[in-house]
């Protein structure tokens, strides 16, 4: 865990605790494995209990050897200003094949269902299932991936660099710094939601 990243045992969905993100250049930082660079199906899921807005883009989670670069895998949440009700904050995700291209980004502002709750626990996962992919919130499938530029096809995630949770590594200027706490985050080489 960097910075002040702790477990916290007031805040917890599941067990006697969570990991509590208070900005900054707080995160928990997995080192690289071959693991989480995947040729097929995975998952990512956790839930989220954010806290406040405190900046447009704050990660949940971020692997990736630089920004927009082969085989980027970040799911944050995304602060949407001209949304109404104003404020309103998203799920957003940027995924791109180890080929270099983008695959998805969207930050969800206009899909329904796609509103965080602030002061709740909001259960966050996005999957791949052939060449299809499926982002949910609360167990409600928000999107649906296929076809064109949305083929989930190729090579994700990457086996050199750290994952971060919680926040980046500072590629971005802001570190983009979760504010709030996440339990339970689990990536599975399987899609667990088809």
């Amino acid at each position: 865990m960097n910075s002040n990243t702790h477990l916290d045992t007031g805040v917890k969905k599941f067990g006697t605790a969570s990991a509590q993100f208070a900005g900054g250049t707080d995160n928990v930082q997995v080192d690289a494995s071959s693991d989480f660079s995947y040729t097929g199906d995975f998952t990512y899921e956790f839930w989220v209990y954010p806290t406040s807005l405190t900046a447009q883009y704050e990660a949940f989670v971020w692997q990736s050897t630089g920004i927009d670069a082969a085989g980027e895998i970040y799911l944050s949440k995304y602060y949407h200003s001209g949304a109404s009700p104003v404020p309103a904050a998203y799920q957003s995700i940027e995924i791109f094949n180890n080929s270099g291209t983008q695959t998805w980004a969207t930050n969800n502002a206009s899909t329904s269902g796609g509103v965080l709750e602030f002061d709740a626990w909001n259960h966050i996962a996005f999957c791949r299932d052939g060449t299809v992919g499926r982002w949910y919130r609360n167990g409600v499938q928000l999107v649906t991936l296929s076809g064109g530029t949305s083929t989930l096809s190729g090579t994700y995630g990457s086996a050199t660099p750290d994952m971060y949770i919680g926040g980046d590594n500072a590629e971005h200027s802001s570190a983009q710094p979760l504010t709030g706490y996440i339990d339970e985050f689990r990536v599975s080489d399987n899609c667990r939601y088809p």
